[in-house]
């Protein structure tokens, strides 16, 4: 099974997850109003950083698998690797966190 392509989204008020594609939103999910609004906003980035943060696990599962079953790895290949993994896993991490 596959989630909903796209970047996931958020409309604060009234609180909807959404992805646009191909020009039309569909909605992911819809969020709780009850609770503190810091707490609300947390809970939807974490929601909408969710592809992100597949992408994250995926590669860096794919490049540990890659870095594992080779013998002619170098210590470069493992540099770039890990960059690519770093990189990608603080992009998902920021827009987890708001920043």
């Amino acid at each position: 099974m596959k989630h909903t392509p796209g970047e996931w989204n958020c409309d604060m008020m009234p609180g909807y997850i959404f992805s646009t594609i191909d020009g039309d939103e569909v909605l992911i999910a819809k969020l709780s109003d009850v609770g503190p609004l810091d707490e609300l906003t947390a809970n939807a980035r974490l929601i909408t950083a969710a592809p992100e943060l597949l992408e994250a696990c995926k590669l860096a599962v794919a490049e540990a698998e890659m870095y594992l079953g080779s013998e002619d790895f170098s210590a470069a290949d493992a540099e770039v690797m890990f960059r690519n993994v770093f990189n990608t896993a603080r992009a998902a991490i920021a827009k987890t966190e708001g920043a």
